[in-house]
């Protein structure tokens, strides 16, 4: 019964093993679709996951999750909404909840999956917000290759059942990380498919374990039984798969198997119990005579058997295998050990051990050989080199036996490159999730000094979507003259400004244009013209910036109050208008006296020379006349010289004004007597 048991579980691991296998080449095969055709539709994605699920309808489901940047969540939303509607946003990935993902530098979004009606819980979740599933998909990055996440609890997952997810990842033609293909796996579902598929013996009990997490299986297909039992049976198989170090164990209980079960029937006991007291003793004298040959014949039947089962073992073994003496001379491998070392089996047969460990010579060896029980195991580190001369580390489980009376080794090799490597990454990890943690304090104190400038700030600051107000300050409440920050994010941003700016432009309409501005340059700066609570209109200066706010695009509004500046600028302007006019009129007027006063005081000095010229010639009455008309030019310039002086009561306003009909004779001959001497010399010259 222990033998067959024994076959039973090496069939069961080998099998098992082949399913994964399958399961990988599955996955990979999605992924080349992803390579094949640079953006894969959702309507293609289906058609090749149907395909690949046909021989195997016990996977949950294969996805797309694409990796999105932070400066292209709002157009990638934009782009799943035209195919799932206007609700859908990144959604954080932490059990059950739906709540929108905070801010990060990237994102891992489920885009796409098959079939979508048990699965529509998942698009849109970002894996990066999952420990296990972020660390998987870094490791899946880092390996280029594939690579599962441990035991997890999904959301369109029902029950207690864990699942596994593998990761592959799909670069583009540049070498650039687009996303990831995904295949996630009801490990109990399929330990009940592979023991179904290849016909494994029904009462073996078969469990998986994730050594990485604890000891606890994670996954079983089969009865349970009790270690306490007396003929309680168990083999355990070592089996990575994906980047993850598993544990297969196959459970029985011998009473169980069919051959048990056939001998222990108590019917059949009963009917052959006489006969076989009967026969016993011609059984007994028939034994005697056949004896000797019987036992050359089992012993060689034995020896076959388990030559032949300890070959296939150690053939389908995953980890490499060495057979070698006390004196360290090879004396058998399997083929992954000659995969492991790149020599042919041939060549590894004619090598001694210590020509292949780097760290133990001959005599350590044999002192290792000497000191290991029979029947005890051994597990320690070494390090290996290759036939390209490469030393590699290695863990080996060593056990003594003997076989044809001579002491023999059997180890197990594993290669520990990609733990090692695995151990290197994960402390990187744990250095960056510090680094993550120190980053994170430092934007909590930004956010709260943030948060009490936004507070304690004289100037109004609001935070807008486009149509209403998502939150403000209470400087923006008392500048606008509410009784509350409840009531002001109440109303649409309507009601804030009048239906015209100053202008003659509509405030929506220049509204739209200003945020076009701020969503090209990021920020704008005007002057806009607000409205109270009251319906008083008041100037502000405004400051637009353009932000990302718990994953939207939204605008910052800085504003102040500048309607005494906008008044004074307005009386500025005013008074220097009046000015400019006001020193116009003096400058005309200064030119028009200019005029009149030389008028006269041509006179005076034409008639003066020629008073002085003709004096001799020039009778009394003559003489007389000019220097009556000197004394009226004379006249008329002092008149013009007191009007001058008293420009001063013309700029302040107090000189008065006499309106009254007048002879204008008397003007016109004045005139023509001032210009008399001049006309008088140009018709004498």
């Amino acid at each position: 019964m222990e033998e067959k048991f024994s076959q039973d579980s090496s069939k069961a691991y080998v099998s098992l093993q082949r399913a994964l296998t399958v399961e990988l080449e599955r996955l990979k095969s999605l992924t080349a679709a992803f390579h094949l055709i640079d953006n894969l539709t959702q309507a293609e994605f289906n058609n090749f996951s149907q395909v690949l699920m046909t021989t195997n309808p016990d996977i949950v489901a294969l996805k797309w999750i694409e990796v999105v940047p932070k400066n292209q969540r709002f157009l990638f939303e934009a782009e799943m909404k035209n195919l799932y509607g206007e609700k859908f946003a990144i959604k954080t990935n932490q059990g059950s909840r739906n709540a929108v993902a905070t801010i990060n530098d990237r994102y891992a979004v489920v885009k796409y999956v098959f079939p979508f009606e048990k699965n529509a819980q998942a698009i849109g979740r970002d894996s990066f917000s999952n420990e296990a599933q972020r660390q998987a998909l870094y490791l899946s990055d880092i390996t280029q290759s594939s690579f599962a996440t441990s035991p997890q609890s999904i959301v369109q997952q029902k029950g207690d059942d864990k699942v596994v997810i593998i990761y592959h990842p799909v670069y583009s033609k540049s070498e650039k990380l687009k996303g990831y293909t995904a295949l996630i796996l009801n490990l109990n579902n399929f330990l009940s498919s592979v023991k179904t598929n290849s016909l494994l013996e029904k009462s073996l009990g078969l469990y998986l374990t994730d050594l990485e997490k604890n000891r606890v299986p994670f996954a079983g297909s089969g009865p349970e039984y009790l270690v306490e039992e007396l003929l309680f049976r168990s083999y355990e198989f070592y089996l990575p798969f994906a980047g993850r170090n598993w544990l297969f164990n196959t459970e029985v209980n011998l009473k169980a198997l069919p051959d048990y079960q056939k001998f222990e029937h108590t019917s059949i006991k009963k009917k052959w119990a006489f006969g076989i007291v009967f026969s016993f003793l011609f059984s007994l004298a028939m034994f005697l005579i056949v004896r000797a040959r019987l036992q050359v014949v089992e012993a060689n039947n034995t020896l076959k058997k388990q030559e032949k089962y300890y070959h296939d073992l150690i053939d389908y073994s995953s980890e490499a295998f060495y057979l070698f003496n006390c004196q360290g001379d090879i004396l058998d491998v399997n083929a992954e050990a000659c995969n492991l070392l790149g020599y042919t089996r041939e060549s590894l047969l004619s090598l001694n051990i210590n020509q292949i460990d780097v760290n133990y010579s001959s005599v350590e060896l044999k002192d290792i050989c000497k000191d290991l029980l029979f029947d005890k195991k051994v597990l320690f580190e070494t390090q290996h080199k290759t036939m390209s001369e490469k030393v590699i580390p290695v863990e080996i489980s060593a056990s003594k036996f003997k076989i044809n009376n001579e002491n023999v080794i059997g180890a197990f090799v594993r290669d520990l490159t990609d733990r090692k490597t695995v151990k290197a990454i994960s402390l990187d990890n744990d250095l960056l999730q510090r680094a993550i943690e120190e980053r994170t304090q430092e934007l909590d104190g930004q956010k709260r000094a943030f948060e009490t400038i936004f507070e304690k700030s004289s100037d109004g600051i609001f935070i807008s979507e486009g149509r209403r107000i998502v939150d403000c300050n209470q400087a923006t409440v008392d500048i606008f003259g509410y009784k509350s920050k409840d009531q002001l994010l109440t109303l649409p941003n309507k009601v804030f400004v009048p239906k015209f700016q100053p202008d003659g432009e509509s405030s929506h309409r220049k509204g739209f244009r200003m945020l076009q501005i701020c969503l090209e340059r990021g920020s704008h700066h005007f002057e806009w013209v607000n409205r109270r609570a009251s319906g008083e209109l008041f100037w502000t200066d405004v400051v637009l910036t353009r932000l990302e706010y718990y994953g939207r695009t939204v605008f910052h509004f800085a504003f102040r109050d500048i309607s005494t500046r906008k008044r004074l600028e307005s009386e500025m302007k005013a008074a220097r208008e009046a000015a400019i006019f006001a020193n116009k009129a003096k400058s005309e007027f200064l030119a028009k006296m200019t005029h009149d006063i030389r008028t006269p005081l041509h006179g005076i000095l034409s008639y003066a020379q020629m008073g002085e010229s003709r004096v001799e010639s020039l009778s009394t009455e003559k003489i007389q006349r000019y220097f009556y008309n000197v004394q009226q030019s004379a006249q008329r310039l002092m008149t013009l010289l007191n009007d001058l002086l008293d420009s001063a009561k013309l700029e302040s306003g107090l000189m008065s004004f006499q309106f009254q009909y007048q002879n204008i004779e008397p003007v016109i001959q004045s005139c023509l007597a001032e210009q008399a001497s001049l006309i008088d010399n140009k018709v004498f010259i």
